[in-house]
């Protein structure tokens, strides 16, 4: 399915002022989608520094970021499928980029979705959900910057083919 120039422009906007009203509550309270890296203890440090009000805009943040990830995920394999459409990609550079763009949604479920098991399950939230979104938030940044230089990539290489 090839989206219209108006829904491009209305996903790319959704996602934009998503992403900008995200940062905007996640950044003072240093939520862990917004760090590059941090260990599992870091996960229970922070929901005891946030205290029971921060928490509960975390908790909030948290729903948000998942609507986010449902629409830059769309945004992201709607890419790979245009760029398949202009002839940009072959089997396996369309392969390449969906497998990362999928790998970098369900990194970033995975991080979204332990951060809210430890806010709902707060204190008493176990070891595994800190592990796991230690693990998947380096992942979904290394992730996300791979499916960037590799788009960019087929994108200047399409755009400096003749015809």
């Amino acid at each position: 399915m090839e989206l219209t120039r108006q829904a491009w422009l209305a996903l790319v906007m959704a996602v934009l002022l998503l992403c900008t009203g995200l940062l905007w509550f996640s950044l003072p309270l240093h939520t862990l989608d917004t760090r590059l890296v941090y260990s599992a203890q870091d996960v229970g440090t922070l929901m005891a520094e946030l205290g029971a009000q921060g928490r509960a805009t975390y908790a909030r943040v948290a729903l948000a970021d998942l609507v986010f990830i449902a629409l830059y995920g769309f945004m992201l394999l709607s890419i790979v499928a245009h760029l398949r459409a202009r002839g940009a990609l072959g089997p396996r550079g369309r392969a390449g980029l969906y497998g990362v763009g999928w790998l970098l949604i369900i990194s970033d479920l995975a991080e979204t979705s332990s951060a809210a098991w430890v806010l709902a399950q707060y204190p008493e939230h176990g070891t595994l959900a800190p592990q796991v979104a230690a693990v998947a938030t380096p992942c979904k940044w290394v992730l996300a910057m791979a499916f960037a230089a590799g788009s960019t990539m087929v994108i200047a290489r399409h755009a400096r083919k003749p015809g």
